[in-house]
């Protein structure tokens, strides 16, 4: 089992760094907030500031040393497949770039350190397609070549998953896999060590908690990998590995089950060392020949799709048809994101437009997380010069606000409410009583753009949402809605004045009109596959889009 001893080894341990050296900008301005939230939210504007003034921002935005400033988590309810739910994590700005400093300034380092993995596909380097700062080695699509390639030489496969892997990773283990653990704990106050700057600014950006970091920014991968790629390094001196590591799950082959049950055992150890455990319900050993892909994306990826408007009809039907029979059998799989995502490839005759409408909003109200691909594929059509059946969709979207609203479910009722906003479409007032009861920074602010553009009631209380307009709050989980409503001037600061101007963390940003929330985003989203006009309704070259997806 490991121990102190030979975690102090990790140091010695390494290959040369040849990655592309993180940019402080580019991290703000697309590693900050979740890739998930609907398109009104960005931090580009606060990228602009930071990146090129941060020298004249105030102490506390700056890493070395560590200021003591420290705030909480904005957190946002992620839908996922079946029923599982996801908290997503929106840092302060303040302790983001604290973080995101970090990161940038030591950014070989940390590569130099996550290279030493043997099995990681998922090491950060820089996003080269500019989509977001840090992306994963390899892309999730990836994972079935890979799987073959392990599969090949093995008669047994352990797959093993970190329970609640981010949610539980203890922040000191930070500096114990990136220095020595002996050394780091004698050393837990030393401001020399990068581990310990990391490890204290993430302890300030929640509210000093030591348990757990936030999911959706690209630090948070950075950090994650950080940990992980020690944690391989002492199980490779211990088990010989042929296998992969992608995030947090492990798919190892060996030559027989007693093989995989020892390192079973000596993964779990490895783990213990950094305070992390492996989940039971989706950790197995399991006897080959078994698929390398699932079975539903191999299928509904050879889809054809027939020439011919009424071909097209009938196959329309069938593929949805079979799609939601697929959803059915796999309920923790995104088989309808990837069937709507899938459907990109295909342009729609205007015939069968009203169906395909249907089609999609029947997806939507069935799968949690759906809504944005549905929203996506309705507004790429709409753009092309097809007309929106608006009373389906106002139904539709109303429909999703009604049920996930009472329960808490802030992403589906934030895409519900987007989808308001881009179509131009009412939100009635039955549903804004319910929708201003949820203390979700994302819903609320959607939900506030929507009041001032009169596309909902001015007459309902917004009590709840009213009392995070104080200076204390700018510091608390509702950060977000206490700055962006200030900035806005959709809320008034409780008891009179002007509580953001009045922060000396704050007033900067304000006087400088940094904004997270995009008023204009309804008037200048485009999708990301926009439909060509003027173009025969025929099948669009290229490949369907994968779904990635935590």
């Amino acid at each position: 089992m490991p121990d102190g001893a030979r975690l102090s080894g990790l140091a010695l341990e390494g290959k040369e760094c040849t990655s592309r050296v993180a940019d402080l900008g580019a991290l703000i301005a697309r590693g900050y907030f979740a890739r998930e939230l609907p398109p009104p939210f960005t931090t580009k504007p606060f990228a602009s500031l930071a990146a090129s003034r941060l020298t004249v921002l105030p102490a506390a935005f700056h890493p070395n040393p560590p200021p003591p400033f420290s705030s909480q988590i904005a957190v946002h309810n992620l839908a996922r497949p079946g029923s599982l739910r996801r908290r997503l994590g929106i840092p302060n700005p303040v302790s983001f770039s604290q973080i995101a400093s970090l990161v940038a300034a030591h950014w070989q380092t940390i590569v130099a350190h996550c290279v030493k993995s043997p099995i990681s596909l998922t090491s950060p380097q820089v996003d080269a397609s500019g989509k977001r700062a840090i992306d994963r080695k390899a892309a999730l699509s990836d994972r079935p070549i890979h799987r073959a390639r392990v599969q090949s030489t093995s008669r047994v496969i352990l797959r093993a998953d970190i329970s609640q892997f981010y949610p539980s990773l203890y922040t000191h283990s930070v500096p114990w896999a990136l220095h020595f653990k002996a050394v780091a704990k004698i050393q837990k106050t030393s401001t020399a060590l990068l581990g310990n700057m990391i490890d204290r600014c993430l302890r300030n950006a929640q509210d000093q908690q030591t348990i757990g970091i936030p999911i959706g920014p690209d630090t948070s991968l950075v950090i994650a990998e950080v940990v992980l790629t020690a944690a391989d390094v002492l199980l490779a001196k211990q088990v010989a590995l042929n296998g992969f590591r992608y995030i947090d799950d492990y798919e190892l082959g060996f030559a027989s089950y007693s093989d995989a049950e020892r390192a079973l055992s000596i993964l779990q150890g490895v783990l213990n060392e950094f305070e992390l455990q492996l989940n039971p319900t989706k950790t197995r050993i399991i006897d080959l020949p078994s698929p390398v892909d699932s079975p539903w994306s191999s299928e509904l990826r050879i889809f054809s799709f027939r020439p011919g408007v009424r071909s097209q009809r009938y196959d329309l039907i069938r593929y949805f048809d079979r799609s939601f029979e697929l959803a059915s059998a796999n309920p923790g799989d995104p088989v309808l994101r990837y069937a709507i995502s899938r459907a990109s490839s295909l342009i729609v005759a205007p015939s069968n437009w009203a169906l395909f409408q249907h089609l999609l909003l029947q997806a939507a109200c069935s799968e949690p997380g759906t809504l944005p691909f549905a929203i996506e594929q309705l507004k790429r059509y709409v753009d092309a010069g097809y007309k929106l059946d608006t009373q389906n969709l106002h139904s539709a979207l109303h429909n999703i606000l009604a049920d996930h609203a009472p329960r808490g479910h802030g992403s589906e009722v934030a895409w519900a409410l987007w989808g308001l906003l881009l179509f131009g479409l009412p939100l009635d007032d039955y549903a804004m009583k319910a929708v201003s009861t949820l203390e979700d920074v994302v819903v609320a602010l959607l939900a506030l753009d929507l009041r001032s553009k009169g596309q909902a009631s001015r007459t309902t209380s917004l009590a709840q949402w009213e009392q995070a307009m104080t200076a204390d709050e700018l510091r608390g989980r509702l950060w977000l809605l206490s700055y962006e409503a200030n900035l806005k001037g959709w809320l008034p600061s409780v008891g009179g004045g002007d509580h953001v101007a009045a922060d000396p963390n704050f007033q900067p940003l304000k006087a400088a009109g940094v904004y997270f929330y995009d008023e204009q985003a309804h008037a200048t989203y485009t999708p990301r596959r926009p439909i060509p006009t003027g173009e025969e309704m025929i099948p669009v070259s290229g490949p369907p889009e994968e779904v990635e997806y935590f």
